[in-house]
């Protein structure tokens, strides 16, 4: 790790929560670091204290600010660990679209429980790019309505080996396999994606680490590798 906003993401991947990172003043800082570590490939987290240079990229603010508390080192450090905080915070948000802020946002809601003590557990469980992709397409879905197209796109994304068929006659139905076993963790998170985006109108029928048989596709016809329906 390099920067600053690289201790977030770090923590984010490891489901280390941002508020327990503690940042504390290089004792020898790198000229070319901004985050100064003794093993010079560390690329993870923990509850240990991160050594910042500060005037890496924040010279004007800490000058000023910081330099004028040696009298007060517990002041001191206390403010230079929020501060950073707080920069850290800014640097993740740099770059991005509108759309991203506002998935962001619904994160955040279902993290905070706004959609129900449930959704924020489960939420929890999903990788950092599947959490990417659900709330790309919940900010999609607030923007254009329910879609079985999106519900396809997203399990896809989330799961690849997945396959969503749609049967549109008297009965609209969604035939989901997952290409997945099936274990209560994955239950939760597919059960979630599905009450948020299948269009109401549809009866949903779910396959899990088995497919249901196709007359005429040899590969669904296997014995015992398959389920009917």
């Amino acid at each position: 790790m390099t920067y600053l906003w690289e201790t977030l993401l770090r923590a984010d991947e490891q489901a280390f929560p941002r508020e327990m990172l503690r940042f504390i003043p290089a004792i020898n800082p790198s000229p070319y670091k901004e985050v100064a570590h003794n093993e010079i490939n560390r690329n993870h987290v923990s509850d240990e204290p991160i050594e910042i240079n500060a005037f890496y990229r924040f010279g004007l603010i800490f000058e000023n600010v910081v330099n004028g508390l040696d009298d007060y080192p517990e002041l001191k450090a206390t403010f230079f660990d929020i501060l950073m905080h707080f920069l850290a915070e800014v640097n993740t948000y740099e770059g991005l679209s509108r759309r991203e802020y506002y998935g962001r946002f619904l994160y955040d809601d279902v993290r905070s429980g706004k959609y129900g003590a449930q959704y924020k557990t489960v939420m929890q469980t999903f990788e950092r790019k599947q959490v990417r992709y659900v709330t790309e397409s919940m900010v999609r879905l607030y923007e254009a309505g329910s879609s079985v197209e999106l519900i396809k796109t997203l399990l896809r994304k989330v799961y690849p080996r997945s396959i969503t068929y749609f049967n549109v006659g008297e009965r609209r139905e969604l035939l989901v396999y997952i290409g997945k076993k099936e274990t209560t963790e994955l239950k939760l998170q597919v059960n979630f994606i599905l009450s948020l985006f299948v269009p109401i109108d549809y009866v949903c029928h779910l396959f899990w680490d088995k497919h249901f048989g196709i007359i005429g596709v040899d590969a669904t016809m296997e014995l015992g590798e398959f389920v009917t329906y």
